[in-house]
């Protein structure tokens, strides 16, 4: 099976999680040579249509997207029949949908010749309970890291900033965070803010923004600073239904990416295996295990080489390849 579209929402979806996919999208398609394909608002066409007849005519979905083999992301996994054919591959990026929920998942993606599963807990749940959803057919290809950040020595050399405070933050190491500065008043840190609404990055030196939410101004933080903090989207509650997942996400591959060395947080299950997390950090359970790794890793360079190695197997580049190689088995 061959691809001949990536499915892209870029023309009308701008909230800033997307911009991650729509790099995605613009890797893949170059290293696959596939042209991107133009949504135009399909899914506000299924929304506004009340009646629930109307919503399963099987023609109607023939009409909204090409008749030729594309892939999607789809942002989350759904739980309603949707304008999806036997023409789309979709590729889930936050699975959290609980047991109970499967036979509508089951419904919402049977028509689909694949369905491609980023976390690879997730995907073991879904072999696991293969009798909720018989008519979906799945593969594991995890997410990854877009080229353009590939790790660059030269960021080593400006790291102006001790630890930087990105995205969410997990109750347990923000507290050991916050005791470890008491007793450390000499570290600078940059953390976020949300400010009527929209998302800014501080010093604790200045009251002055050093940056917004746009993804530039993340990566520029980030690459200018020593240590990051990170936990996995179980221990932070992202979304209810991620108490039963322990989704890995792109961001411990950007911090590797930006040269910092990660203080993480995580339940160890297939996915954090995958990802090696151990070889980068243990999982800090006390503010004593906390304080230590912090204190070396604020003086401790970090190893170029491993960083490197590690990223080599985790860019875009690499899953368009691993892409390729699981459609050719179809």
């Amino acid at each position: 099976m061959q691809l001949s579209y990536i499915n892209t929402k870029r023309d009308f979806e701008h909230r800033f999680f997307f911009d991650l996919v729509y790099e995605w999208e613009d890797i893949i398609s170059d290293t696959l040579n596939i042209p991107l394909y133009h949504e135009y608002r399909p899914y506000l066409m299924y929304r506004n249509m009340r009646n629930k007849y109307l919503r399963q005519i099987p023609i109607l979905r023939e009409f909204l997207y090409p008749h030729k083999m594309s892939l999607c992301f789809d942002m989350d996994p759904v739980e309603q029949p949707r304008f999806n054919s036997k023409h789309i591959i979709p590729w889930i990026i936050d699975f959290y949908l609980p047991e109970q929920a499967l036979p509508k998942f089951n419904i919402a993606y049977r028509e689909h010749p694949l369905v491609l599963i980023s976390c690879l807990d997730a995907y073991n749940f879904l072999n696991d309970h293969k009798a909720l959803c018989p008519d979906i057919k799945i593969a594991y290809l995890p997410l990854s890291l877009p080229n353009q950040y590939a790790f660059n020595e030269a960021y080593l050399q400006q790291k102006k900033y001790d630890v930087a405070l990105v995205g969410n933050q997990e109750t347990k190491m923000k507290s050991f965070f916050e005791r470890y500065v008491t007793e450390h008043p000499e570290v600078t840190y940059v953390y976020r803010k949300n400010d009527n609404g929209e998302f800014k990055y501080y010093t604790n030196s200045s009251s002055n923004p050093i940056g917004g939410g746009i993804r530039e101004d993340y990566i520029d933080i980030i690459r200018s600073s020593k240590v990051t903090l990170y936990a996995t989207s179980m221990l932070y509650g992202a979304r209810d239904g991620h108490k039963n997942f322990n989704h890995v996400t792109p961001r411990f591959m950007e911090l590797v990416g930006a040269g910092c060395h990660v203080l993480c947080r995580y339940i160890s299950n297939a996915d954090t295996a995958h990802f090696e997390l151990d070889k980068f950090s243990p999982s800090i359970e006390t503010y004593e295990q906390f304080e230590k790794m912090m204190d070396e890793a604020l003086k401790t360079p970090i190893d170029k080489e491993k960083y490197a190695n590690y990223l080599k197997k985790h860019y875009t580049s690499v899953r368009a390849k691993q892409l390729e190689e699981i459609l050719a088995k179809l």
